[in-house]
């Protein structure tokens, strides 16, 4: 019996991740495809990503797009909520996906100096003299399974870089924990 239990939980390890990723990719892309009603199935899916990858092509090359595109960031910007919410949206997307991505460099803070409680986060502003801030830090600390976080301004003296890629930290940190860490260095 007791092997019985032991197979039904590694047929588990090994069905339950390809089955959520799998449920994931298809939530994602039905969504896509959902966007445009067209009856041909994938066809709305190809459209958008081609859609999104023709105009990143156009914004690279035209520059009166890409001063169009800026006059309309920056109106956006200038409105009340629609400009917090857009800015936040679009430093978050450019932190992932740009080639100067912002969750690069892996920390461990102790929360506090008597305490032996430590946090993993990110540095996403090394110097904050610019809001008047002299001796802290700005580290994102990302929540497991989500798309959010909290942003601590933490003392330097508490803070450890750790030697690990950014990747694998994220990885690590959205796992929970439970995903073992390779010690490559950076």
């Amino acid at each position: 019996m007791n092997s019985l239990i032991k197979y039904f939980f590694r047929g588990l390890l090994l069905v339950v991740p390809i089955v959520l990723t799998v449920a994931t990719l298809i939530f994602i892309f039905n969504r896509l495809d959902g966007m445009l009603p067209l009856h041909i199935r994938g066809l709305g899916f190809f459209i958008i990503v081609f859609g999104i990858t023709f105009l990143g092509m156009l914004t690279s090359k035209l520059k009166l797009l890409q001063l169009l595109v800026r006059w309309f960031e920056d109106t956006l910007s200038d409105l009340p909520v629609i400009g917090l919410l857009y800015s936040s949206f679009k430093e978050l997307v450019s932190g992932i996906v740009r080639k100067q991505q912002k969750f690069t460099q892996p920390v461990i803070v102790r929360l506090n100096a008597e305490s032996e409680v430590f946090r993993i986060g990110f540095i996403t502003q090394h110097d904050l003299r610019h809001v008047g801030i002299d001796d802290l830090v700005a580290v994102f600390f990302p929540h497991s399974y989500n798309i959010s976080g909290n942003l601590y301004l933490v003392p330097r003296k508490n803070i450890q870089p750790l030697p690990m890629q950014g990747a694998e930290t994220m990885r690590f940190l959205m796992s929970e924990g439970v995903v073992e860490l390779n010690h490559k260095g950076t």
